[in-house]
């Protein structure tokens, strides 16, 4: 993760508090997920959010506003910006979150999963996410999906910059992971890059599963 860690810094470094530093896949895409958690979340009840792998703040700034969000990233650099937009800032590794057991009443990690290139490493977060959130709570999971076309093409693009996401996963692989922690599937979304639209959908057909980029997992831990 140390070639990562330097890539998000220097990111921080050159585009600050913008959406591009996070290097979503492109900002509409970006806004349909963030408007997709807003309304999941409600943000007129006072809430304990962790966003994992928060990057410079700018997903769940908004969430700030009305609940206490912790933002967890390995990025110093990238923290000093989330700090800014409200987060509580807590440098650390995903694998070994330095929070209580049952902390967080909504857990959210957009854009890091791809970022492991050992499913091991994956599982041990995912078991991470799992245990701060309250029995009851909410966990958010957003990934790059392995079975888009299009993430194909563009991964060959990435390739050729040296910045290549490591793994992706089908949203089968990724309900068998939460599944198996005693997590219940309530939604799942699909993100289409540069289309003006998204879908919402626990039994995808093919295309959708082709043709979006990116999907959004909607999960309840179970008391």
């Amino acid at each position: 993760m140390d070639k990562w860690r330097k890539y998000f810094d220097e990111q921080a470094a050159k585009f600050g508090g913008s959406i591009k530093a996070n290097d979503y896949y492109d900002n509409r895409q970006f806004w349909h997920m963030h408007n997709v958690v807003l309304n999941i979340i409600k943000t007129n009840n006072t809430q304990i959010i962790s966003d994992v792998g928060c990057g410079n703040g700018t997903f769940t700034e908004k969430f700030a506003r009305n609940n206490v969000v912790y933002g967890i990233d390995f990025s110093f650099t990238m923290l000093q910006h989330a700090r800014l937009k409200g987060l509580a800032p807590i440098q650390s590794d995903a694998l070994f979150l330095p929070l209580m057991s049952d902390f967080s009443d909504v857990t959210i990690c957009s854009g890091m999963l791809q970022l492991f290139k050992n499913s091991g490493d994956v599982d041990k977060c995912l078991e991470e996410l799992s245990r701060i959130t309250k029995p009851g709570g909410t966990i958010i999971i957003a990934t790059a999906n392995t079975e888009s076309i299009i993430r194909k093409a563009y991964a060959q693009f990435r390739k050729v910059e040296g910045v290549s996401l490591e793994r992706m996963y089908s949203v089968s692989e990724m309900f068998n992971k939460l599944n198996r922690l005693n997590i219940d599937i309530k939604a799942t979304y699909f993100f289409y890059p540069l289309l003006p639209f998204w879908n919402k959908s626990l039994s995808p057909g093919i295309l959708l599963r082709l043709l979006s980029a990116s999907f959004l997992i909607v999960g309840k831990k179970k008391a």
